[in-house]
């Protein structure tokens, strides 16, 4: 209760409103693919903040890509290197949008928020991106970290790297693995 969540990849709210049934008190929902955009402002919670933007490493524009499945508004990265990975797992592109990036950071620097006690992160291969560019104090302004990772499409060098990093912060790892080669990391302190 009286948590402040932020939701990267926030699609059409599923987990937004699941952070408002559990009595958070502030939601930032982040999320660029104008589609599921579209589907949040519909079914976000009275205490989220919305944005249509594309959480990222640092401040540009570039084009996300939306896989073939229309009826699966998940699946848009801004990583071309996914893109590539998914036209040699025959999944097509079948939409592109131009959207503008920020990092995390511009929000902890803006006074959005000075704490996060939830951070959620699922946007298709960026994840790594996004916790590397944080800097180590406002790491520390994190209470708990929830994220995917593709392993069948990301360099697992990375992922070690980074759950050293934030473990040297005083950060717990656990992680969960699907068979599919995706990942669910946890990262507490």
């Amino acid at each position: 209760p009286n948590d402040i969540v932020v939701d990267i990849g926030a699609n059409i709210g599923v987990f937004a409103n699941r952070a408002a049934y559990k009595n958070a008190r502030h939601i930032y929902c982040f999320e660029p693919n104008p589609w599921a955009y579209f589907c949040l402002l519909n079914n976000a919670p009275p205490n989220a903040t919305l944005f249509n933007v594309a959480i990222s490493y640092d401040e540009f524009f570039t084009t996300l890509y939306q896989h073939t499945s229309a009826n699966n508004l998940g699946g848009s990265t801004i990583k071309r290197s996914s893109v590539e990975s998914w036209k040699n797992d025959n999944i097509n592109i079948f939409q592109q949008f131009y959207v503008h990036c920020l990092p995390l950071s511009r929000y902890f620097k803006l006074n959005l928020f000075s704490r996060i006690d939830f951070l959620k992160i699922d946007v298709e291969n960026s994840e790594i991106d996004i916790l590397n560019s944080l800097e180590d104090n406002l790491i520390k302004r994190i209470k708990k970290i929830a994220f995917e990772y593709h392993s069948k499409y990301q360099n697992n060098e990375e992922i070690t790297n980074l759950i050293l990093r934030y473990r040297e912060l005083g950060f717990n790892h656990y992680a969960f693995y699907n068979a599919d080669q995706t990942s669910t990391h946890n990262l507490w302190q």
